[in-house]
């Protein structure tokens, strides 16, 4: 009896060690990323929308470059940030993919029958949108299985790739104030809640256009920069979707604002009523509609503005 119970467990962990040998190896394989790459495309062609369908969260964000520019165009309208936006672009278009392979099963075992997320891509040149499907993690390694739904194949890809394109609306809005060139200024304009003031900028260096008194004397070059620099950390505290400059919010046309003019069209922003309970300032530009901005930031920069003032 006891002889039967020893050949039995003898047995059990031949058939386990057999197991462990022959899977091993397996699960230390690398897998084969090849040189083809999960978005490919000519040299003259380049990707001009890009569309994140978050179906998880019932979420959609679409991009698209205008100009050279890339814009947000739904869910909201406006500037989006340009080196978040790239990012993704070029995410896609450098990140390798395993080779394709057939499915030996139905999609639904690899999370791509009802993908959670999916990036809608057009190209110059295109009409046709496609769709990358993000599917499951792959039992080996960090990867992720993907697909292209115009092709029969699944890949993997690595499962950083699809955490990029996991993105907020905030996250993908420009959050700058202002995004002229700091060498396309050629004019600031600013008004405080104590007095007007103007600057120009003319061979090289910083003249002062108002107040009158101040006219045509030079401005600092140290302070000069400190001011460039103070415009330049202006940021978006938060969104609003209301596009109008409504007095009731404080948008007065004698009310605060700074205003930066250069070789394209003027950025003006124009500062509204406070909001204590947010520490924010409400505030408006045409291109993108009302917005907050802090309000401890904004009264330092009123103050900075002030102290070059008075020197």
């Amino acid at each position: 009896m006891k002889a039967s119970v020893t050949w039995t467990v003898l047995a059990l962990f031949s058939a386990v060690l057999g197991a462990y040998i022959y899977l091993k190896p397996m699960e230390e394989k690398p897998v084969n990323f090849n040189t083809t790459k999960v978005l490919t495309t000519s040299e003259e062609q380049k990707v001009k929308l890009i569309q994140i369908q978050n179906l998880e969260k019932k979420e959609t964000i679409t991009l698209e470059q205008k100009d050279g520019i890339w814009m947000l165009s739904f869910p909201v309208t406006g500037r989006a940030d340009q080196q978040m936006t790239e990012g993704l672009r070029i995410a896609l278009q450098l990140s390798a993919r395993a080779r394709r392979m057939m499915p030996e099963k139905d999609w639904a075992e690899y999370g791509l029958l009802k993908p959670k997320l999916k990036v809608g891509i057009e190209m110059t040149g295109e009409t046709q949108r496609r769709y990358l499907d993000f599917g499951d993690p792959s039992p080996i390694g960090p990867f992720i299985f993907a697909r292209w739904e115009d092709e029969k194949e699944y890949f993997l890809v690595e499962s950083e790739l699809k955490k990029s394109f996991i993105r907020s609306i905030y996250s993908l809005r420009e959050k700058r104030v202002f995004t002229t060139p700091v060498n396309d200024i050629s004019k600031i304009s600013v008004r405080t809640p104590e007095g007007e003031y103007e600057w120009q900028y003319l061979n090289g260096k910083w003249f002062w256009l108002e107040p009158i008194a101040k006219l045509g004397k030079p401005i600092a070059p140290k302070a000069a920069e400190d001011m460039l620099k103070e415009i330049y950390s202006l940021y978006a505290k938060d969104f609003t979707d209301e596009k109008e400059d409504r007095p009731d919010l404080g948008f007065l046309s004698t009310g605060p604002s700074i205003k930066i003019s250069g070789k394209k069209e003027a950025e003006f922003i124009k500062i509204g009523n406070t909001l204590p309970d947010k520490n924010s300032y409400y505030a408006f530009r045409k291109q993108g509609g009302v917005f907050f901005m802090s309000q401890d930031r904004l009264d330092q920069f009123f103050k900075d503005v002030e102290a070059i003032a008075s020197e």
